[in-house]
């Protein structure tokens, strides 16, 4: 798999409105992280900006967290079969874990929801472009909420040996030689090798008997039409076009996300409820 992983800026190396949209995000969402979503959107000039102005007021004010829990309210988790005696040999922190755990669960159907949501929002930029005005993209000031420690998620350009290879291998188990997406949930493990090999194992059977993709393509298909209900009945249908290379690569990145987001959610609730039956 080609290492063409896409470029981000890093939570730690944010400044300025970028590290304040950051907070907000973190605090809207009561997570520990800012997910590689926005990372990258960071990337391009004035595109959180854009996103956050535009997408903001239904992450402060709850909707979509609200619309993501309803989304997810019947799923059970997708069954992962570690015994007790494998997972105390990864000797991992299991409360660090699940914490991790309960943070992307949280946060990726919200995300999932608000990239769907933009999709309905672009196209009525398209249609209004001949009256475009300056996007402000201001932060909205979310209420500050104490948040859970996670590992330290992993800088790529670091990884060296059989981590690095492990965590290749689990992007290339989900993506295939797509190597663009590397989830950031695999790099808050990367202190336990142990869990990572395991997870690979884990979910191949689901991979092979397709239970990952038939599950992830459910839940994507859901999102779309709760993203719709979100569109309609929020402030997000007031907006601001954005500038044309905002808007080519918010094009690019909602085609290539909502199914990587679709399996990360599973995963990571699955990881999750298995840690948590553990004795």
């Amino acid at each position: 798999m080609a290492e063409t992983a896409l470029s981000e800026v890093k939570e730690a190396d944010a400044t300025g409105v970028i590290s304040e949209i950051y907070a907000d995000i973190r605090h809207a969402l009561r997570v520990p992280m800012v997910n590689l979503i926005f990372r990258h959107m960071a990337t391009v000039p004035g595109c959180l900006e854009w996103v956050w102005g535009t997408l903001g007021p239904i992450y402060t004010t709850g909707q979509v967290i609200t619309a993501a829990e309803t989304l997810l309210a019947d799923r059970k988790p997708l069954p992962l079969h570690f015994s007790a005696s494998e997972i105390a040999s990864w000797n991992i922190d299991t409360a660090a874990v699940a914490r991790t755990c309960e943070s992307y669960g949280r946060a990726n159907p919200v995300n999932l929801l608000g990239l769907k949501a933009l999709q309905f929002i672009m196209v009525e930029s398209a249609q209004a472009r001949a009256r475009r005005k300056p996007a402000r993209g201001q932060p909205l000031k979310a209420p500050a909420v104490e948040l859970p420690l996670l590992p330290p998620m992993a800088d790529m350009a670091t990884l060296t040996g059989e981590v690095k290879t492990t965590l290749l291998a689990l992007t290339q188990q989900l993506h295939g030689h797509d190597g663009r997406v590397i989830p950031s949930f695999y790099r808050h493990f990367t202190a336990w090798p142990g869990l990572l090999a395991g997870l690979r194992t884990q979910l191949q059977p689901l991979i092979d008997s397709g239970s990952l993709m038939e599950a992830a393509d459910a839940l994507n298909r859901n999102a779309h039409g709760a993203a719709r209900m979100l569109y309609l009945d929020s402030p997000v249908t007031r907006i601001e076009p954005p500038s044309d290379a905002v808007l080519a690569s918010l094009t690019e990145l909602i085609d290539l996300f909502p199914p990587n987001i679709c399996k990360m959610t599973l995963i990571a609730r699955a990881l999750g409820a298995a840690i948590r039956a553990q004795p």
